[in-house]
Order: structure tokens, then C-alpha cells, then sequence
């Protein structure tokens, strides 16, 4: 019996999902300690690539951060080199530098698994005034703030909108964690795509995730000479950036400049065609002086590759949820995105009530008027808190089935998933949901739309290493 090249692709996924496995007795496999010598440069760059460095914002210029939810679409600015600035320094820049005595490290306002950063963003940009006469591909430098060009086409015209492409450098991630490092690729993809999303939002733009093909990112980006063969960088996603209309460079004919500053926005604007003419700049840096190989990585890299596909916008999902509730946040949404930073402390002591705590749950159901609505992304969130929710004394975990009116039930026995960090950690997903706990457990789940609240004692004196079940509320208005 001949396999079909999707099932022999789904087998190879799933071998490596098996195999980079945490277990009991076992970790995936790694080198086991961190080879200093060989950290990877943290930001990629293209030497001898002309450069358009971008303005970072004088004053907050974001809408409040409840208005992003209100479901009520703001007027969308223009695509110029001042809101391109804006949209990479809430998405994809540099948030803050750290300091220790013989070390320095930047952290970004996209988080990313132990702060390898291994994403990295294209602008694919027509005409744009302060920026370029032609459209091109830019690769943004988030250490600098500029865009690189890479290549440059002529025949671009100026729509309401850009593309931006995302790809990963899985060797900056293997350097750490070795084979699971595709793993962290794709969260920290989903990381950069909701950080896009709420960013194109502070603007009233919107995001679309496009269907394209792998192979032709890969030609228009250059990505298929790395500078190193153990550095390759992967082709993610592409997306569309809706913005309002284009500012047509200067140099514009008066006639084409009117066309362009009447009428609603246009769809996608059409890509140079695949292997055309182009002018190329740059090259890549290399980002280590030695490497491990790990074929694991590359090989769940091609299977997991989409076939060849024209570039399309794939339609929105219809939303059955009923609209979200006013969030009680009037602090600027630039401000808030700022201060993003890792929880790595608390203080044990404030809790968190339960009605802030659904209404966080409520806010991440696919609604096309909140800006993670990013069409084709299964959204997850993984909560870990040493403060409870209005529990003092217990740790909570926590199941969802996020499920609209009329769904129904879920599947009896259905397994819950086994993880081995301390004390507990969960998964949250719209239409399935999975509590990762210390053991493994079995039961019903009946309750469309309910949330479950698990829990494991504190308490040092409190020897039972089991989960059970506290309490189970509705997930309602």
C-alpha cells in the first residue's frame, strides 16, 4: 500500500513529537549543559544591506487598551515610515536591556521560550513614502530599529496594506534545549503573531494569516543561502497587514497620488513572481562559531512544510460568542505592551478574583473584533501562579472547554495530559482543552462553555500528590 506524501508527512510529526517527550525517567535529548562559546548571536543581520532606520515614538501615540476589545473598528491611519515604526516597536523591538557585571541582554516586546528569540520578521513593502520609491523585502533589525533590504522589485503598486513574513532560526533555540527546539519555534511563532496582532490594532489595522508556499518565502527572503548550514532560517507564516491607505512616495505622478488617497482599502497587492528578475543586498551573519547537529529538527521541518499553494487570505471564522465585556483598563495600549516581562515572582499573598479571571478566559474566544482573531491560529495559554484565586493556601490549575452555545458534549474518559514541572501547569485552547498535571487523570467533562477548577494543596505537611477536583463554574455573562 503507497503512502500518500500528507499521511508520510503526519508520521514524521508525530514521530517527533513522541520523541522530544519529557518522561519520568528521561529528558529529550540535548547536549545537557550550555556550551557558552557557541551562544548564538541574538539578532540576525544582512551586512552591506542599505538601510531605513525607522522613528521610535515620542509620545504614546496607542488608543486605551480597553478600546482594543470595545468591537467598535477605529480609523485606520496610513502606511507611512512613522506607523511602520510604531507597528515594529509594539510587535517585534526591543523593550528593555538588562545589565550584570560581564553580561548585557535585551528583552523584547514578543516573549519568547528562555529568551533565545529564535523569530525573525520581513516587511514586504510597497512604494512608501520616507522609505522607498519600489516595493521590496526588508528584514527588520530589532537591535537597531532599521529595516534591512534584501531584494527590490519595481512593479509594485501602493494598496491600503502590507505583507509581513515571520521565520524561524530553530538553531538558536537548539543550542539550549537541542531536539525540542522546533517545539519552541512554533510557541514562539504564536508569541510574535498575537504581539502583531495587538500591535496592527493600536493602529487600526488589522492582521490576516495568508495560505502560501513555503518554497516561494523562501526564494523572495533569500533564506536558501544561510551563512552557515547548521544556521538554516525557515519559512513560518505570512501575513496580511490591513492598513488604511498608502502615503505615496513624493516622487509619485500627481494623477496616481490621487487614485491612491480615494477609494476603500484594496486587498492583497500581488508578489513578484516567483524566481523573476530581482536585485539582492546583503548577506546573512553567521550567529555561531560551532554547532550541534540535531537531523531531528530538519526533518520536522520538511514534514511539516505546506505543500505549494498560491498566496490567498483564507476567510475569518464566524463567531458565535456573544460580545466581549468592557475591559476596565484606560491605561494607553502602547504603555501596557511595554511592560510586558516574564512572571518569574510572586508574591503569595494577592489573589486574583474570580470574575478578572474569566473575563481574561472570555477575552482570548476567537471574536473578529479583538485583535487575537488572527484567522487559522489555535490559541493556547499556559498559567502558572503560586496566588490563588480568592483561595488562600491551594495552587489551581485549571480546565476550559471554551465550546459556544449548543456544542456538544465532550467525549467521556477523555485523558488529561502528563507533565512534570512543579507545582502544576495548564493548557488553555479554544475546543479542546487539556490540564497538564503531575498525574495523569480520567473524567467527564459534560458542561459546554464550563470552566473546572483543579487544585493540589500547598501545604508542605500535605502529603497527597494526587489531583482532584474542587469546583466547577459556568463560563456565562
Amino acid at each position: 500500500m503507497t503512502t500518500s506524501p500528507r499521511d508520510a508527512a503526519l508520521k514524521k510529526t508525530f514521530a517527533y513529537h513522541e520523541e522530544t517527550k519529557h518522561h519520568l525517567e528521561r529528558y529529550a535529548r540535548s547536549l545537557g549543559y550550555l556550551d557558552w562559546a557557541d551562544q548564538p548571536n541574538p539578532f540576525r543581520e544582512f551586512p552591506g544591506a542599505p538601510r531605513v532606520e525607522l522613528p521610535l515614538a515620542q509620545k504614546e501615540e496607542s488608543p486605551p487598551f480597553a478600546e482594543l476589545f470595545s468591537g467598535q473598528p477605529r480609523t485606520a491611519q496610513a502606511l507611512t515610515r512613522r506607523t511602520l515604526g510604531l507597528f515594529f516597536e509594539l510587535s517585534l523591538a526591543l523593550s528593555a536591556w538588562k545589565e550584570t557585571p560581564g553580561a548585557r541582554w535585551a528583552l523584547r516586546i514578543n516573549p519568547s521560550s528562555g529568551n533565545l528569540h529564535p523569530t525573525e520578521g520581513y516587511a514586504l513593502l510597497p512604494p512608501v513614502e520616507g522609505i522607498a520609491a519600489h516595493g521590496g523585502a526588508y528584514h527588520y533589525l530589532s537591535r537597531d530599529h532599521a529595516l534591512e533590504l534584501r531584494c527590490r522589485w519595481e512593479d509594485a503598486v501602493a494598496p491600503g496594506g502590507f505583507y509581513l513574513a515571520l521565520t524561524s532560526i530553530p538553531w538558536r533555540e537548539a543550542w539550549k534545549y537541542g531536539e525540542r527546539a522546533f517545539r519552541y519555534c512554533q510557541h514562539d511563532l504564536g508569541h510574535a503573531l498575537a504581539a502583531v496582532s495587538f500591535s496592527a490594532a493600536t493602529l487600526g489595522w488589522k492582521a490576516r494569516l495568508q495560505t502560501s508556499s513555503p518554497e516561494y518565502i523562501t526564494w523572495l527572503l533569500g533564506l536558501n543561502q544561510p551563512a552557515q548550514p547548521l544556521e538554516p532560517e525557515i519559512p513560518e507564516a505570512l501575513v496580511w497587514i490591513q492598513t488604511g491607505l498608502v502615503a505615496p512616495p513624493a516622487c509619485a505622478p500627481r494623477a496616481d497620488k490621487r487614485a491612491r488617497q480615494a477609494g476603500p482599502p484594496q486587498p492583497p497587492f500581488a508578489l513578484p513572481a516567483s524566481h523573476s528578475p530581482l536585485q539582492w543586498f546583503g548577506q546573512p551573519n553567521q550567529l555561531s562559531k560551532g554547532h550541534t547537529e540535531w537531523p531531528l529538527i530538519d526533518e520536522v521541518a520538511a514534514a511539516t512544510s505546506q505543500p505549494s499553494a498560491p498566496n490567498s487570505t483564507p476567510a475569518p471564522p464566524e463567531s458565535r460568542w456573544p460580545d466581549p465585556r468592557p475591559v476596565p483598563c484606560l491605561l494607553p495600549a502602547g504603555a501596557i505592551i511595554r511592560k510586558r516581562r516574564s512572571a518569574v515572582a510572586f508574591d503569595g499573598t494577592t489573589p486574583l478574583s474570580r470574575a478578572a479571571f474569566l473575563q481574561l478566559l472570555d477575552l482570548t474566544l476567537p471574536r473578529p473584533q479583538v485583535p487575537l482573531s488572527i484567522c487559522g491560529i489555535f490559541r493556547s495559554a499556559f498559567i502558572s501562579c503560586s496566588s490563588s484565586i480568592e483561595s488562600p493556601g491551594w495552587s489551581l490549575g485549571f480546565i476550559w472547554e471554551p465550546k459556544p452555545p449548543g456544542c456538544a458534549p465532550r467525549e467521556s474518559g477523555a485523558t488529561l495530559m502528563t507533565c512534570y514541572t512543579t507545582p502544576w501547569a495548564c493548557k488553555i485552547a479554544p475546543g479542546r482543552a487539556s490540564i497538564i498535571l503531575r498525574s495523569e487523570r480520567r473524567w467527564m467533562t459534560p458542561d459546554c462553555g464550563a470552566l473546572h477548577l483543579m487544585g493540589k494543596s500547598g501545604r508542605k505537611s500535605d502529603k497527597r500528590s494526587s489531583s482532584f477536583r474542587i469546583n466547577s463554574v459556568a463560563l456565562g455573562p
